[in-house]
């Protein structure tokens, strides 16, 4: 899926976000964060999404289990279930549009030196 940019979101000029269904359904926090870092995304971490848009413009970046809004305001709500990769490429916009205490999110970063959270 290509996100024109909106601003203040870039979003990214000519990557799309990616999406896997049920890649990693049934798997712990563990086993995803280790597959994770097999497939070069080392940097892994767990909890949520901010629920206020914002990028990493030098990173790219994949959530795992997750329901979350991308592309900026205005755009359309994307429903994720357990298991599901959102891969996305650095500058696209996202936030939590809402979710269950029960959430959890295993996410990671590219093989980048440093990266950074640009509320929008």
């Amino acid at each position: 899926m290509y996100l024109a940019p909106k601003s203040p979101v870039p979003n990214h000029p000519r990557l799309p976000v990616l999406l896997v269904r049920a890649a990693f359904k049934g798997q712990t926090p563990g086993q995803i964060e280790h597959a994770l870092a097999e497939r070069g995304w080392p940097r892994a971490w767990r909890g949520g999404i901010y629920s206020f848009h914002h990028d990493h413009s030098t990173a790219h970046e994949v959530l795992v289990i997750a329901r979350v809004t991308l592309g900026g305001e205005g755009e359309t709500r994307l429903q994720v279930g357990e298991g599901d990769v959102r891969m996305l490429p650095a500058g696209t916009g996202h936030k939590n549009g809402g979710s269950s205490p029960a959430l959890l999110v295993v996410g990671a970063y590219a093989q980048v030196p440093d990266w950074e959270r640009l509320p929008v």
